[in-house]
């Protein structure tokens, strides 16, 4: 959902309402999987970076990263609604 901000005043016409994104409207996860680390990280509405997890490894396989990403996304959600 947008916020609006102070309205700006002209000569003519309706005042412009300035509108931008909410910064805690949305967020989503990106998950990297590198040749020796695997990164989590959480990105706000507005591309900031809210949180990030890494967890560096001499192999992956398909379940230790299933299993990080399972057990790291619920993390850095809780310190975000926590501020």
């Amino acid at each position: 959902m947008p916020v609006r901000k102070n309205p700006v005043r002209g000569k003519v016409g309706q005042p412009f309402v300035p509108m931008e994104l909410n910064a805690d409207g949305a967020v989503f996860s990106g998950l990297k999987v590198g040749r020796r680390s695997i990164d989590i990280v959480l990105v706000g509405f507005q591309g900031i970076v809210r949180s990030k997890i890494s967890r560096m490894h001499d192999h992956s396989n398909s379940d230790e990263v299933v299993h990080f990403a399972h057990d790291s996304i619920h993390n850095p959600i809780e310190r975000i609604q926590d501020g």
